[in-house]
C-alpha cells in the first residue's frame, strides 16, 4: 500500500505572549511634564529593543511575558477511511 499520509507537518509551534496592563492613578501636572520630557529618550529605547527582540538579543521588558504552548511538534496526518475499504 502506498504511503498515506495526506498533511505533514514539521517543526509546528506556538508562542503566546501575555501583556499585563498598568494601574491607572492620579495624574498630575508634574507627572505630564516628566512624561514628555522623556518621550524622545524613550521612543529610542523602544525602537533599539524591538531591533534586539527581532535579532533574538536582549532580555524582554516587564511588561509582558512569552511561552511556548507547543515547540517543535511533528505530526502526520493520513486518510484512515482508505485503510478499512476492502
Amino acid at each position: 500500500m502506498p504511503n498515506d499520509t495526506i498533511i505533514t507537518v514539521e517543526n509546528l509551534g506556538k508562542k503566546y505572549r501575555i501583556r499585563h496592563q498598568q494601574a491607572e492613578r492620579y495624574t498630575a501636572l508634574r507627572d505630564v511634564t516628566a512624561t514628555r520630557a522623556v518621550a524622545p529618550l524613550r521612543a529610542l529605547k523602544s525602537k533599539l529593543e524591538s531591533r534586539r527582540q527581532k535579532t533574538g538579543n536582549g532580555a524582554s521588558s516587564g511588561i509582558s511575558n512569552s511561552y511556548f504552548d507547543l515547540r517543535n511538534s511533528t505530526e502526520e496526518f493520513s486518510d484512515s477511511a482508505k485503510g478499512n475499504q476492502r
